[in-house]
């Protein structure tokens, strides 16, 4: 699901610290507002955010897909690297044993 801050990246063209530059704010109602704009660009509209949600969905949505998948395999490669260490690392197998005895 794309987010607000992906939006305001996707405006402005670059990463943005959203603590200081870019303060979003949300009531408690699930409807995010930009609070402050401390960032020398100008602030887009309500219209020109829809207008670039309409247009950067699919591509932003696309490359989170792209980076939940590379995570999912990152962790799967780590797991399988780490248990083929396991098994041939006498220090850990010696270890292992001492404590299952």
């Amino acid at each position: 699901m794309i987010n607000i801050e992906k939006l305001i990246e996707s405006y402005l063209g670059r990463e943005v610290d959203f603590e200081t530059e870019v303060i979003i704010y949300d009531d408690g109602d699930g409807k995010p507002y930009l609070k402050e704009w401390n960032v020398p660009e100008q602030q887009p509209s309500k219209q020109q955010l829809t207008d670039l949600w309409s247009t950067k969905k699919a591509k932003i949505e696309q490359e989170e897909a792209i980076k939940e998948l590379d995570i999912k395999y990152y962790k799967k490669w780590m797991r399988e690297a780490f248990d083929a260490w396991k098994a041939n690392d006498s220090e850990y197998q010696a270890e292992l044993s001492a404590i299952t005895g």
